[in-house]
């Protein structure tokens, strides 16, 4: 399901790709732990869509589990976690919102 979404995203079919993000994670939080790598994939692939929909108020608090749980997984320093924490600073950004602090935890 998660692949058909994403698939969809990618072809710029937002409204039919939603659904299937949403279903997909919701599988997952209730088969896997939060913190399983593949839920947190679900949870970016979504947080994705939403920010690429314009939604930034419910994309940011996804990329702030994803952190959280990565940070948890890999470590503050991992490329997966930096990646996750670049990316939440450019959602902040495009808000208006300060990012400065989560560069500081990343330092």
């Amino acid at each position: 399901i998660n692949n058909l979404g994403r698939l969809l995203q990618c072809k710029g079919d937002i409204a039919a790709a939603e659904p299937l993000c949403r279903e997909a994670l919701e599988g997952l939080r209730e088969t896997l732990d939060g913190r399983h790598p593949n839920t947190l994939i679900s949870i970016n692939i979504l947080s994705t869509l939403l920010q690429n929909k314009g939604d930034l108020a419910a994309a940011e608090p996804l990329l702030r589990e994803v952190l959280e749980g990565l940070r948890e997984l890999a470590g503050s320093q991992h490329p997966s976690t930096l990646a996750i924490t670049i990316k939440l600073c450019m959602l902040l950004k495009k808000k208006g919102a300060a990012a400065e602090q989560l560069l500081r935890e990343a330092d």
